[in-house]
């Protein structure tokens, strides 16, 4: 008998995949473990195990204090410290342990688990040979890949970066101005990356096969008709979403009009590559599409 379903969320980053992982984690047919992105992949191909053992230790510490300090959900923060605890274990081998990753993913699943996962946008960067790799992992291999109007993308993942400097509105507002006009003359390379949609979609394309990638569209997320085609995408039943939650919104930056104009000229192609492969674009994507 064949057992769950095994997701890898692809990503893009600020594209509503926190909201997915919750909306998943909530559906009693899933078993999601507490952390949200393992990192597992992408730290092997990249060279960032030990600054993920670093953020694992720093997340432990912080929900200790927070059960400690009387903060939160007890029943959650020791579901989370555990969860966190184990994965550390598993991210501490020097390589790759595809059992032991399964195995993670797997504990504490009731009986009739439909679903275990990993969503990690990060994953949305890797290379097609690990990406071919993953799909190979088992029939029931599945991925989803969510995309959102690359500017309105863009400048999520820009205010979340300047959010990080803290500040109040007004420095919040120059950090992002600056971040922005930084990456528009050729620095901050990691933006590049993350709002390389050719590649990312072109990637997953190339290693997954159809059958086994889901692409969706951030601005048509929050809708039920959205999710139950997920659902029977990773072959569970449909359940109702909470469309008005929302998750980790990066803080409130107004988006400069000449700024915007310009961030639409550097992303044009990749409106057009989206539109080339997809056939469309989301009604909500056409305020930002430039011709090229």
């Amino acid at each position: 008998m064949e057992g769950p379903a095994l997701l890898f969320g692809l990503g893009a980053n600020k594209a509503g995949t926190s909201w997915l992982f919750r909306y998943l984690e909530g559906h009693p047919q899933c078993h999601l473990r507490s952390p949200k992105e393992l990192h597992f992949f992408d730290a092997e191909d990249m060279g960032t195990r030990a600054f993920q053992l670093r953020e694992l230790s720093k997340q432990i510490a912080a929900a200790r204090d927070r059960l400690e300090e009387g903060s939160g959900n007890p029943d959650y923060l020791r579901r989370r410290i555990a969860d966190l605890t184990a994965w550390r274990q598993v991210m501490e081998e020097p390589a790759l342990d595809l059992d032991a990753y399964r195995a993670f993913l797997s504990q504490g699943a009731a009986p009739g688990t439909r679903l275990i996962g990993d969503m990690t946008p990060a994953y949305g960067l890797l290379s097609e040979a690990r990406l071919r790799m993953m799909a190979a992992m088992g029939p029931l291999a599945r991925f989803v890949l969510l995309l959102r109007d690359p500017v309105e993308r863009a400048w999520s993942n820009i205010r979340m970066m300047a959010g990080w400097q803290g500040g109040d509105e007004a420095a919040r507002d120059a950090a992002a101005t600056r971040l922005a006009r930084d990456w528009l003359e050729g620095d901050r390379p990691e933006l590049d990356e993350r709002s390389d949609y050719a590649g990312i979609l072109g990637r997953a394309r190339a290693a997954i096969p159809e059958k086994a990638l889901f692409v969706g569209f951030y601005e048509e997320l929050f809708t039920q008709a959205t999710v139950d085609r997920i659902c029977r995408f990773l072959g569970l039943d449909p359940h109702p979403g909470k469309f008005s939650q929302r998750v980790w919104a990066s803080p409130p930056v107004t988006l400069p009009a000449s700024l915007r104009q310009a961030l639409q000229a550097h992303l044009a192609p990749q409106y057009e590559y989206v539109r080339s492969v997809l056939g469309h674009l989301p009604a909500g994507w056409k305020t930002g599409h430039v011709e090229v």
